[in-house]
């Protein structure tokens, strides 16, 4: 956030160094002398008042202080090594200050902005965190967020025929994970579920995850744990990148954007489109495959403009426009049966953002959060004569439809510390209304909640701090309890840390849930106004060590175990009763009584030289309720990265292992059977790529395989050849299992940047 006000500062400042004279720091790295540093996070204390200056370095690797700093000071630098981590400077230099450092991949050096006050360390924040940087996710050929994730421990992506991307993280289902992009949240669940596949990370600078509760700072829907989407700074006078990407499934992307600073001002725009043919594991060619033809557009643009040191405005909007092609089978086809029905799907997503920030005193820092979505799904229903290809609207009830869905997100937080005591506290709006003449019922529905939050953070000793945090709320439809939490972290040196935290859930039932009927050829929900909110209470403990570090070479041990005791969980259930063929069966939203599961991870990341590997494994443990039967199952996940210094090309493997699950029905009363004789199989899933950089790195080329193992459908033991799918109400599957991927593909990404 402070990236664009130091290079604009920066800019001015340079023109007019004749007039005024000006304190600057150079950056040199020493890892890699031709790799400028630009956004090196730097921190400025004056030691005598207490004065916390912030900023990142520019396009020249400098940053430049505002006049009338008082020595002596301390600099901190965070991502990169030091000869000491804070550095002290007892009077103005006589000519530049330069700072020699080293790059350092350590993830324990990243700066998180997620869920805290003001820009963190990763090592002092309390909770949780696992972040995907932007190289790994042009390296890997992900275009969205549902490919990225596929083979990241704690998560598992499900793909549902019609609305895509499905998400579980711990154990959790995707309606408790909280999905934002810089901070606010995605709206357009359907079916428990947003579509992973839509949220585009081509203008993504990196993803920060937060395993576990965030109830105090997010409110609902973040039980299970927060993905927060972060979009690229511009970092330069101007800037354009173009990206294509094609896969030998029938996927072909491209994009552009152009970046431009204008004085102060700093804009970026961005335009793509997707295009996916379908794909089918038994026939490609067929009419109606199982991976629906999809064709998506979207839009970014983003202005800046900051007014002086720390404090400035910018403004965002994404635009996302998505559709989805659904044909009859032609398997039947005849002169005397040559119609068939075919439906078109358009889905909108636009969201538009507003922030402000501003340092006030000398430590002082507060920040607004303001945003608009609006989310629209479409149905369009045709019959098509196969001999002719014309097509005619179709006059069935429900074959036409429309459901709109308006979001407004206020949220103002203020960060100060004084002492060994620091303290957030703000506010939290969330306005929700829905439209629909024939889905919604009585056509309009509308919820709001209404919170204030207060975090404190008090350094009892060196090495111990200790974080409360409440939220209080008022919800219009159900009585919201105080959501506490608390948290520990123990550091006694910077190798080694110790986190401790409980929070207290609550998720309060959404308006498609409550009032919506969702209905296309893969799903029949209907919504339930009687459901009660989740509640829940949620522990984490986790422990890391630092094993050795020395200039960018580094290894890290790490365990955590999270509990969660959820009460109410809302699921959906299958309704008894004749249905007619080819059509799915109904579902509904209920409650489910109890749920409670364990889930333990060990892993050890290390980097030596031009090698990077990561191992973890964890161990996921669903407790007998009255409600559930006890279960576990096991996951595991190894990345070898390997630079090939001679030509500086980068070699990336990917491997996830997904161990023997049961399959889970719930009845409309609540109750949940776990069928330990119908379980999915075990599964292996592995990705490749290497990267060559050209023409001093502004162009990159990317060759790859997704999928080695070419898994499609995981199937279930123990059940013939029928409508089974372990993704409840969302339509099932002749071959009785998970729909996990497309099959086996190669792709090639091109990357052009200036």
């Amino acid at each position: 956030m402070f990236r664009t006000i130091l290079l604009c500062s920066a800019f001015i400042l340079f023109h007019f160094s004749t007039i005024f004279a000006q304190d600057v720091i150079f950056i040199e790295n020493q890892t890699n002398k031709e790799n400028t540093i630009i956004g090196a996070r730097i921190k400025i204390k004056e030691l005598d008042s207490g004065k916390i200056i912030q900023g990142v370095t520019n396009e020249n690797a400098s940053f430049e202080l505002p006049t009338g700093i008082n020595y002596p000071i301390e600099i901190t630098i965070d991502g990169f090594l030091v000869e000491k981590r804070v550095l002290q400077v007892n009077e103005k230099p006589k000519k530049q200050l330069i700072i020699k450092v080293n790059e350092n991949r350590n993830a324990l050096n990243e700066v998180i902005v997620t869920g805290v006050g003001r820009p963190t360390a990763l090592d002092e924040a309390v909770s949780l965190y696992s972040i995907i940087r932007a190289e790994e996710i042009e390296q890997k050929g992900a275009h969205n967020l549902q490919d990225i994730l596929r083979n990241e421990l704690g998560i598992s992506i499900g793909q549902d025929a019609m609305i895509g991307g499905t998400i579980k993280m711990q154990g959790m289902s995707g309606d408790n994970v909280k999905i934002l992009v810089d901070g606010m949240p995605v709206n357009g669940r359907e079916g428990q579920n947003i579509d992973l596949s839509t949220l585009n990370l081509n203008n993504v600078d990196r993803i920060e995850i937060v395993q576990g509760p965030m109830s105090v700072m997010y409110g609902a829907d973040a039980i299970g744990g927060v993905i927060n989407l972060i979009s690229k700074e511009n970092e330069k006078e101007i800037a354009i990148n173009a990206n294509a990407h094609y896969e030998s499934i029938g996927r072909y992307n491209g994009d552009i954007s152009l970046s431009k600073q204008i004085g102060k001002h700093n804009f970026t725009l961005q335009g793509g489109r997707n295009f996916f043919e379908g794909w089918d594991p038994e026939d490609n060619t067929k009419r109606d495959p199982l991976w629906r033809p999809k064709e998506q557009y979207m839009g970014h643009f983003k202005y800046h403009i900051p007014f002086h040191n720390f404090a400035g405005i910018s403004f965002t909007s994404d635009f996302m426009h998505d559709r989805v092609s659904i044909k009859g089978s032609d398997e039947n086809y005849s002169y005397y049966n040559r119609m068939v029905r075919d439906e078109q799907y358009y889905s909108m997503r636009s969201m538009n953002r507003l922030k402000a920030y501003w340092q006030t005193g000398k430590s002082g820092y507060w920040e607004t959060n303001n945003s608009y979505s609006l989310y629209s799904r479409e149905r369009a229903s045709y019959f098509t004569d196969l001999s002719t290809m014309e097509q005619k609207l179709s006059a069935l009830e429900g074959d036409q439809s429309q459901s709109v869905f308006h979001d407004f997100t206020f949220r103002t937080t203020y960060n100060n510390s004084f002492g060994k005591f620091s303290y957030t506290f703000g506010y939290d709006i969330n306005l929700e209304f829905s439209e629909s003449e024939d889905k919604i019922q009585d056509g309009k529905k509308e919820i709001s909640d209404y919170a204030a939050l207060l975090i404190a953070d008090y350094q009892i000793t060196k090495v111990l701090k200790l974080q409360p945090g409440i939220r209080m709320a008022l919800n219009t439809q159900y009585k919201v309890p105080i959501l506490p939490s608390m948290s520990l972290l123990y550091k006694p040196n910077k190798h080694y840390q110790v986190r401790l935290s409980y929070g207290r859930g609550f998720r309060a039932p959404t308006l498609k849930e409550m009032y919506l009927d969702f209905k296309d050829s893969n799903h029949d929900i209907y919504g339930n106004n009687e459901l009660l909110p989740e509640q829940g209470h949620h522990f984490q403990f986790s422990t890391g060590y630092t094993l050795y570090e020395k200039k960018s070479n580094y290894n890290n041990i790490s365990f955590s175990a999270f509990y969660n005791n959820v009460k109410n969980q809302i699921s959906l259930a299958q309704i008894s009763g004749t249905v007619q063929p080819g059509t799915p069966d109904p579902y509904t939203y209920v409650n489910i009584g109890e749920f409670q599961n364990l889930n333990l991870q060990l892993a050890s990341e290390n980097s030596y030289e031009k090698v990077d590997i990561k191992i973890a494994a964890s161990l996921n443990q669903n407790f007998k309720t009255i409600s559930f039967d006890a279960f576990s199952y096991w996951e595991a996940i190894a990345d070898v990265g390997y630079t090939w210094e001679r030509f500086d090309t980068r070699f990336l493997l990917n491997y996830k292992y997904t161990g023997k699950s049961p399959l889970m029905l719930t009845d409309v009363t609540g109750n949940v059977t776990v069928d330990k004789n119908i379980k999915t199989l075990a599964y292996h899933n592995m990705d490749f790529s290497a990267q060559q950089k050209f023409w001093k790195n502004r162009i990159a080329l990317i060759l790859g395989v997704k999928n080695i193992f070419n898994n499609t459908i995981i199937k279930n033991t123990g059940v013939e050849n029928s409508n089974v799918s372990n993704i409840p109400g969302h339509g099932g599957v002749n071959l009785s299992g998970l729909n996990v991927n497309t099959g086996r593909s190669f792709f090639v990404s091109l990357r052009w940047a200036w």
